[in-house]
């Protein structure tokens, strides 16, 4: 039976119960109606006419007509058994009455009879009537009571059809929530409700089903990213928004010195309270300077880096140690050979120098005018030559840290008028023009002037190599809270954004230079001016020329 069916059935069981004690009451209100009514028709009448009688005997004796009047009602009016026979009396007597007014006696003696034969109909009637009434409220009372058991076990039993099999949905769909796939939902309905329940359990089979096949998936790709990760030549530490370690792969946990069972799962606070390495990961996420790690006897370089990833929609981090120790050694390496080869390479390069000014000497002897070109190309070339092996040398000296920086007071005016006569030449010949623009009342550097000359006219250099002739080249200095800005703002072809970074790299140069060194410049100044304290960048647009600047802090006496 369908529930749609049940509810209808059940909600006709009820009309039907209100419609059988209406019509119950109905009847006996219709029967106490009736009997009252014959009360009134029948005996009410009769008791009007003999009271009239009564009244014109004692009022009006001589009114015969009117008296007779009744009296032909009263026998209309007959309902009584012996009513018929009291009604000839009183005719006998009235008539009698009529020739004799001594006989009124007798006329009211009938009259009396015929009262007492209807007040005692209604008095009978009126017994009927109140055991109808009694008897009618026994029948509805009982019925009423026997309607409202019925009704009210009814009501305490029907809702719970459909409430009982509601909570068991319930409770399914909250097992089914919680990730119980075994829950089944037993119900022998034929309704709705048993094909609902029937379509949950054939849910439950295939979510259960699902859940099986794809927990076996997801230990097949556990494993896999373990294999991964543990394939890693990084030491690699996963750790979720809370703090606790998701994964450690084998060179981690030996660099950390912990096993896998004591450290997947743990907080990164607890094991950071035993652990130095894992504390200083913690406080240094993106360290930019190589660290040492002394592994079996022997000093290891790491790099540590770090990278979000998302784990349940929330942040998490990979911490990433790298072991540069191979690309030291062989850094060192090549910067202990730039050295040699750099230091090496100045002796002869000198010795070429003096015999070139030895054959330019008129004491050697006349040279004609091929001669002497050819003797300007080998001086450009040695002089080439020896500039890219003292950047090379400088650039070493910076890698070791063997650099030495004498710092001390001096004018920045000074300093650029020493680096613009030393280039007063490579001006002139591209007819330059050069304009200096000096704030007033420039406070003193406090630098290395060697360092800063250097730094200058290897700016210079640059800009006077990439201007076209007779191009605007402009040399500042202004103050800048406690450091001193200089800048050099040329009007050539400038460089991209992308780049702008890129340039201060070791051997890098920016797409389109002009320039036939060896890409070292910009790096070696960047290191001598950060290493007196200041900063270095460039400002530029791709056509529009380039500003190079740098501070230098001022001096404090």
């Amino acid at each position: 039976m369908t529930l749609q069916r049940k509810i209808a059935l059940g909600s006709t069981f009820l009309f039907l119960l209100l419609l059988l004690i209406s019509g119950v009451s109905t009847y006996y209100i219709s029967v106490l109606k009736n009997d009252t009514q014959e009360v009134l028709k029948d005996n009410y009448e009769s008791v009007s006419y003999c009271h009239a009688m009564i009244t014109l005997l004692d009022t009006q004796p001589s009114q015969y007509t009117r008296f007779d009047d009744y009296l032909q009602k009263q026998e209309n009016n007959v309902t009584e058994t012996g009513e018929k026979a009291a009604n000839l009396a009183l005719r006998k007597a009235f008539q009698q009455f009529s020739r004799d007014s001594t006989q009124a006696s007798a006329v009211r003696k009938n009259i009396l009879h015929i009262l007492h034969i209807n007040m005692q109909a209604i008095q009978r009637k009126n017994d009927v009537a109140i055991s109808t009434a009694r008897r009618a409220n026994l029948y509805i009372s009982t019925l009423a009571a026997f309607l409202f058991l019925i009704a009210f076990t009814f009501v305490l039993n029907f809702p719970g059809l459909i409430a009982e099999p509601i909570k068991k949905f319930n409770e399914a769909i909250q097992e089914l929530s919680r990730k119980n796939y075994n829950f089944r939902m037993h119900m022998d309905a034929a309704d709705e409700f048993g094909q609902l329940a029937g379509a949950i359990n054939q849910m439950a089979s295939k979510l259960d089903e699902y859940e099986n096949s794809n927990v076996a998936q997801l230990m097949f790709e556990k494993k896999r990213a373990e294999a991964v990760i543990n394939s890693l030549d990084d030491a690699s530490i996963g750790v979720d928004k809370h703090g606790t370690v998701l994964f450690a792969n084998q060179k981690a946990l030996q660099l950390l010195g912990l096993e896998a069972a004591e450290t997947i799962g743990q907080a990164t606070s607890t094991l950071a309270q035993r652990n130095d390495l894992l504390k200083f990961m913690l406080e240094n996420p993106s360290g930019t300077s190589p660290f040492k790690i002394v592994m079996d006897n022997r000093e290891n370089y790491f790099l540590l880096d770090s990278y979000k990833i998302q784990v349940d929609e929330e942040p998490g981090i990979v911490f990433v140690l790298k072991n540069i120790t191979t690309f030291l050694e062989k850094d060192v390496a090549k910067t202990n050979f730039l050295a040699t080869i750099s230091h090496e390479l100045k002796t002869p390069i000198s010795g070429i120098k003096l015999g070139l000014q030895l054959l330019e000497n008129p004491k050697t002897g006349a040279l004609n005018s091929d001669q002497l070109q050819l003797l300007q190309d080998i001086k450009y070339d040695s002089d080439r030559l020896l500039r890219i092996t003292s950047e090379l040398l400088n650039m070493t000296q910076l890698e070791t840290g063997k650099i030495d920086i004498k710092l001390e007071a001096i004018d920045p005016s000074e300093l650029v008028g020493t680096a613009l006569q030393a280039l007063f030449p490579q001006t002139q010949e591209k007819k330059l023009q050069l304009s200096t623009q000096f704030a007033p009342n420039l406070p003193k550097v406090w630098c290395d002037p060697e360092k800063t000359i250097w730094v200058l006219i290897n700016l210079l250099s640059n800009a006077i190599r990439h201007a076209s002739e007779s191009d605007r080249l402009t040399v500042s200095i202004e103050s800048q809270g406690q450091q001193v800005l200089f800048s050099i703002q040329d009007q050539g072809p400038g460089i991209a954004p992308e780049f702008q970074e890129k340039i201060f790299e070791k051997y890098v140069k920016a797409p389109g230079s002009k320039s036939t060194g060896t890409g070292l410049g910009l790096a070696i100044s960047r290191d001598f001016v950060e290493a007196m304290g200041g900063k270095i960048g460039v400002n530029s647009q791709l056509g529009h020329g380039a500003t190079f600047f740098f501070d230098l802090p001022q001096f404090q006496e």
